[in-house]
């Protein structure tokens, strides 16, 4: 059995774009309720706009500009966590009781992030939300990248309808 720290999923990009030469893997492991996650953008990355350095904390709308995601369920559940997380060092969570059904987020423990800028290298770790800490989970891995013109790229695991839409049950395909 191999080890889930060296195992890496490729992010697809929901459209092919020729003129973006690089490619994203992501890792993913769970023990005793803490998610690790990393990040790697590969290639020539002088094409992303990344956001510029902000003091570590709760942030908004990342998702309008570079940022890694994941989402969270319960594999047996409806409900779902999206995790939006900003090479900046800002980070945000969301809490839907279905299909886009968002509900209010209690305070959570925030992750810990390191954004190896040199490397392109995001990574994670956070406390699972007591409600997934002793379930399988099945998540949904994604990346919104911005480039220096202003236009947004999307990647995950899996791209289930015509249009980005990272919040489909059937894109949540990473059973842990």
């Amino acid at each position: 059995m191999k080890d889930l720290d060296s195992i890496q999923y490729e992010l697809l990009p929901y459209d092919t774009h020729p003129d973006l030469p690089f490619r994203i893997v992501a890792q993913a492991r769970q023990k005793q309720g803490i998610l690790s996650l990393n990040y790697r953008i590969l290639g020539d990355t002088s094409a992303i706009l990344w956001p510029k350095a902000a003091p570590f904390g709760r942030g908004n709308n990342l998702w309008q500009h570079t940022c890694l995601e994941c989402f969270l369920a319960d594999a047996e559940n409806t409900a779902y966590w999206e995790y939006n997380f900003s090479p900046a060092g800002v980070w945000d969570v969301y809490f839907f009781s279905d299909y886009r059904r968002p509900q209010a987020v209690a305070n959570l423990q925030a992750p810990q992030l390191e954004f190896r800028e040199r490397e392109k290298l995001l990574r994670v770790r956070m406390t699972l939300p007591p409600a997934l800490a002793n379930t399988q989970l099945r998540l949904g891995l994604s990346a919104v990248m911005e480039d220096r013109q202003g236009q947004l790229f999307y990647y995950a695991l899996k791209h289930t309808q015509d249009r980005p839409d990272f919040h489909q049950r059937d894109s949540f395909i990473l059973m842990l």
